[in-house]
């Protein structure tokens, strides 16, 4: 021991250090340790998800168009309309059915009058009651200077607006169109085939319509001559028109309309006119007396007729 020599204090330079391992720190022995993937799988890109839902959106806002779409076109319930049953028209009343006829057998023609006169006649003074052979003269229905129609016929040739102006068979109040004391209205009228022209005249002074106007008048025109039917102010203004609707000729179909040229009423005035006469000109109106004569019976009348102004033959005869 007492020969040992003492090593020499050596300075170790960096160089000369051996180089040792790092110091490796023991873990636990009970530390646990992930377990080991081999092939992690990849992320999904921002991308891939955006579009998937942008693609549920649009799943959505179909599904909402749809339904809208299915509701607004389903049919939509229509409101129940109550059934109304048509009333059926109430049968228009025939006014004239029990009115009297009145037939005519010269010239060929029915009219029916009110129920509430007595038999027509011919004129006033004497009063002629009307046998149904008269020709060219007045019918008057009415028993009342107040309550009254007549019918005038006589020979005419030309038309309604002609008659119209035609003056000589009474009851105008200044004519039957209008001027700067009367005035007028018209109306068309349809019966049993013949046209009539319904005239009411009234005067246009306040004063004189107190006299009995206005007046009335249904102006037509067949086989050859001219029919004026005139009602009195006082009447219902239904009821001219409703005479008129009963008139009707009732030989037109069995019995040929006269075909003779109208006879210019000049060659009957005084100074005659040079229009020469033919033979296929209507004969000269005869404008009988209008006298009567008292049946065989005592109670009928019968007047004059034409062409020869012969007593029409009684009842019976």
């Amino acid at each position: 021991m007492g020969n040992q020599n003492p090593i020499p204090n050596q300075t170790l330079s960096p160089e000369n250090i051996p180089a040792q391992n790092p110091a490796v720190e023991t873990s636990p022995s009970h530390v646990h340790t992930a377990p080991h993937i081999d092939n992690p799988p990849p992320k999904k890109p921002f991308l891939t998800g955006k579009i998937i839902l942008i693609a549920i959106i649009l799943l959505i806002l179909l599904g909402l168009g749809g339904t809208y779409l299915a509701l607004k076109s389903k049919p939509k319930p229509q409101p129940t309309v109550p059934q109304v049953v048509p009333t059926p028209s109430p049968t228009p009343i025939d006014e004239t059915a029990n009115w009297k006829t009145y037939t005519n057998t010269i010239v060929g023609y029915q009219i029916k009058y009110p129920n509430r006169y007595s038999e027509p006649r011919i004129g006033n003074s004497p009063p002629i009651p009307a046998t149904g052979t008269e020709d060219e003269t007045r019918i008057v229905f009415g028993d009342t200077q107040s309550d009254f129609y007549f019918l005038s016929v006589f020979p005419f040739s030309g038309t309604i607006q002609d008659l119209k102006k035609k003056k000589d068979y009474g009851y105008s109040p200044g004519g039957w169109e209008n001027s700067k004391d009367v005035s007028t209205e018209e109306q068309v009228l349809h019966a049993n085939k013949i046209e009539g022209l319904f005239v009411t005249a009234t005067y246009k002074n306040p004063e004189l319509r107190l006299i009995g106007y206005p007046n009335r008048s249904v102006f037509f025109l067949g086989k050859n001559r001219a029919f004026v039917l005139f009602g009195w102010s006082s009447h219902s203004k239904d009821e001219l028109p409703q005479m008129f609707s009963t008139f009707k000729f009732i030989d037109s179909e069995s019995s040929p309309t006269p075909t003779c040229k109208p006879r210019p009423a000049c060659l009957d005035a005084t100074p005659r006119c040079l229009i020469p006469e033919t033979s296929d000109m209507c004969p000269k109106s005869v404008a009988c007396p209008q006298d009567a004569k008292l049946c065989p019976n005592g109670k009928t009348y019968v007047g004059r007729q034409g062409p020869n102004c012969e007593f029409a033959p009684c009842p019976g005869q």
